[in-house]
């Protein structure tokens, strides 16, 4: 069975659908991919973004990953993506603070040890 892939077009125009950029909704991108007569096995990916759903919808890491792999000539794993979305949106949201586990009115804990 012959594996699905996208061209860097079909995926910039699925990605504008999604976003509600483009004037075509992702089922009627994916419909226009998928109109050549030979029968391919949906990815997971897409039959997520076919699947109606109310609202927006959500990727993680790994689905992203995968939607990413599907276009022809392109593999990449997914530290690759969690360090660049580490690295890029680090900038938009700020480092995380130094915190202390405990808060600062709690008493101390003291561990009882018999010798």
């Amino acid at each position: 069975m012959e594996t699905f892939k996208l061209t860097r077009k079909n995926m910039a125009d699925l990605l504008l659908s999604l976003n509600g950029t483009a004037s075509r909704t992702p089922h009627a991108v994916i419909g226009a991919i998928w109109s050549d007569p030979i029968q391919r096995e949906r990815p997971p990916i897409i039959q997520k973004i076919l699947k109606p759903v109310k609202g927006d919808i959500g990727f993680s890491l790994k689905e992203i990953v995968s939607l990413g792999n599907l276009i022809e000539f392109t593999n990449f794993p997914q530290s690759t993506v969690q360090n660049w979305v580490k690295r890029d949106v680090r900038g938009l949201i700020g480092s995380p603070n130094s915190v202390k586990s405990t808060p600062p009115n709690r008493p101390p804990c003291y561990s009882s040890s018999k010798t």
